[in-house]
């Protein structure tokens, strides 16, 4: 295992993280429905990418960051691999569920991204489409507690794993031992 798979993982589990912490920070008055819609997940992004980078003051320091800690950061990860490696099929699964074929599914949701594109729908292949993604956000809420339990059982808060992971991408001392951990 090269530290460039690791720390694909690590990164993709820090996104998630980090949307979820913005999805759980914010209130819906309406608790019926909790799907967000497609310009409050615009709204979210752009303020994820507006949101000022860490200075190097706010990660913490090779130093800063105990052997133990590294271990257990690798043991996260090693969890998390094994989490990631179903989650793609579970995602799927969820999709199928609903009725929906994966390829149209994949389809509908790159032309809602578009705001250009005129998606022509049937009302029955909406509620197919509205149902697949309800099932594909529970779905990707199951694999984040499960990414978040994997750091808990390792020992490290959410917040600790996530500034820990931060400080690895731009510290090449931490990167080698995180690693050296993952190779053994």
């Amino acid at each position: 295992m090269t530290f460039s798979k690791t720390q694909c993982l690590a990164t993709l589990v820090l996104f998630i993280l980090m949307w979820a912490g913005c999805n759980n920070s914010s209130t819906n008055e309406d608790t019926e429905n909790t799907t967000p819609t497609e310009e409050q997940a615009v709204d979210q992004q752009a303020e994820q990418e507006q949101a000022p980078p860490l200075s190097p003051e706010e990660l913490p320091a090779a130093t800063d960051v105990t052997d133990n800690e590294l271990d257990n950061v690798s043991g996260a990860i090693k969890a998390m691999q094994i989490i990631e490696q179903g989650s793609q099929q579970k995602m799927i699964e969820a999709i199928m569920e609903s009725g929906m074929d994966i390829q149209r599914f994949s389809e509908i949701m790159q032309q809602k991204q578009n705001p250009d594109t005129e998606l022509g729908l049937s009302a029955e292949e909406e509620e197919l489409y509205s149902k697949a993604e309800a099932q594909l956000q529970a779905t990707q809420l199951e694999i984040q507690n499960a990414f978040e339990g994997a750091i808990q059982e390792n020992d490290l808060t959410v917040e600790r794993y996530q500034s820990i992971m931060m400080a690895v991408q731009t510290d090449t001392s931490l990167q080698r031992k995180i690693d050296e951990r993952m190779n053994q």
